[in-house]
């Protein structure tokens, strides 16, 4: 899933783009925020999960 994430959603090659990861969706059932980067999604499913395969941990809700 993280290799997935950084191949096929990362901002890496657009130094414009504010955001990490590519099209996110803060409220699916309600259309809102659709297809745009949002720091939870950075955090918890890409940043947590690196942190998770080195084992550097504090991690959240924990």
């Amino acid at each position: 899933m993280l290799e997935s994430l950084y191949r096929n959603y990362g901002t890496w090659h657009d130094p414009e783009e504010e955001g990490l990861i590519l099209d996110g969706a803060g409220n699916l059932p309600q259309g809102q925020n659709i297809g745009v980067p949002l720091i939870c999604g950075h955090y918890l499913n890409y940043v947590e999960g690196l942190a998770r395969l080195r084992n550097k941990g504090p991690f959240y809700g924990e």
